[in-house]
C-alpha cells in the first residue's frame, strides 16, 4: 500500500522534481538524502549517509523506503524495499540500451514499482534522464528527436526558474539558447584527440553537454567539486561505447585517480582525482 512507502531523494534536478510530484499526486511522504547533515549535491548523493523529511512530511508505521538516486546508507536502518538509480554497476538500471529507456530510467524504475502509467511527458523526462545523445539521434522508441529538444531546452529553463539566485543568467530561453552557443563555438575551436574535442585547457563551460548535442560531437572536459575540491576529467556527448571505453582504460592510465566510473551504453564516463 502506498500509505506504508516513503521515499527519499539524492540530489536536485528535473527528473528528481518530476519524481516527487508523483509522490505527492500518491500521497507518499518524501525526504532528502543528507550527507553528514548537509543536503545532498550530485557529487556525493552517492555517499547520502542520511535524510531530513520534507516539509509536512512523517514516517509512516512499518515504512517500507524507497531510496531514488542516493546512496544505500541514506536508509539509516530503514527497511528498503527498492533502489532507483541507474549511474553505478550494480544499479537497477544501470547498462540498459536506449530501446528500454523507461525500465533504465530512475523514474521509470519508480513508477513501474508504483504502477503509475508513463504519460508522454514521463517518457520524455526518461529518455533526457537515461540517454539523452540517443534520444537526439531517434533511438528511443516513441521519442521523436525535435519535440524531444523543445521538451529539454523547455525543462531545463523550468528548472533554472526555480532557483533563479543560482542561474541568474540561463532565466529565459533567449538566455539558454546563447549559453550554448557560446559553449559550441569554444567546442569547434579546441583540438580533437582520439575522436573527442578537448576543452580541459578551458575548466568548466557552461552548458557544454548540450553544446555537443547540437553539434554531434563528443568532448573531454577537466572539472573540479566546488564543495569537495576534486578534481575530474569526464567525456561525454556523442559517444559510442567503444570511446567510452577508450576514455576509460585512457584515464586509468592517469596519475592520481582515485576511481573510474561511467556506463558505455549510456554514454558517459569519469576519472575523480585524489584531493592534492
Amino acid at each position: 500500500m502506498n500509505n506504508q512507502f516513503f521515499v527519499v531523494f539524492g540530489a536536485p534536478d528535473f527528473e528528481e522534481q518530476k519524481a516527487r510530484e508523483i509522490c505527492k499526486n500518491l500521497n507518499i511522504p518524501t525526504a532528502t538524502a543528507t550527507f553528514h547533515e548537509n543536503p545532498c549535491t550530485a557529487g556525493n548523493a552517492s555517499k547520502a549517509n542520511g535524510f531530513v523529511l520534507d516539509e509536512g512530511c512523517v514516517i509512516p508505521l512499518n515504512p517500507k523506503l524507497i531510496l531514488f538516486e542516493c546512496g544505500e546508507s541514506a536508509s539509516v536502518g530503514f527497511d528498503v524495499v527498492i533502489i532507483c538509480d541507474h549511474h553505478k554497476p550494480n544499479d537497477p538500471g544501470f547498462g540498459f540500451p536506449p530501446e528500454r529507456f523507461w525500465e533504465g530510467s530512475s523514474i521509470g524504475q519508480l513508477c513501474n514499482f508504483l504502477q503509475v502509467e508513463p504519460t508522454p511527458e514521463l517518457l520524455l523526462v526518461a529518455a533526457a534522464d537515461h540517454c539523452p545523445a540517443a534520444a537526439y539521434r531517434g533511438l528511443c522508441p516513441g521519442i521523436d528527436p525535435v519535440e524531444f529538444s523543445k521538451f529539454r531546452l523547455g525543462r531545463k529553463i523550468e528548472f533554472f526558474q526555480t532557483q533563479p539566485e543560482k542561474f541568474p543568467n540561463k532565466q529565459t530561453f533567449a538566455d539558454l539558447v546563447n549559453t550554448i552557443h557560446e559553449a559550441q563555438q569554444q567546442l569547434k575551436q579546441a583540438p580533437q584527440i582520439e575522436g573527442f574535442k578537448d576543452v580541459r585547457a578551458l575548466g568548466y563551460v557552461d552548458e557544454l553537454l548540450e553544446a555537443a548535442f547540437g553539434l554531434g560531437v563528443a568532448y573531454i572536459s577537466e572539472t573540479q567539486d566546488r564543495k569537495t575540491g576534486e578534481k575530474k576529467i569526464v567525456c561525454g556527448g556523442h559517444t559510442t561505447p567503444e570511446m567510452i571505453q577508450i576514455f576509460q582504460t585512457w584515464a586509468s592510465s592517469l596519475d592520481g585517480v582515485s576511481h573510474i566510473y561511467g556506463d558505455p551504453v549510456r554514454g558517459f564516463a569519469g576519472a575523480v582525482f585524489e584531493k592534492a
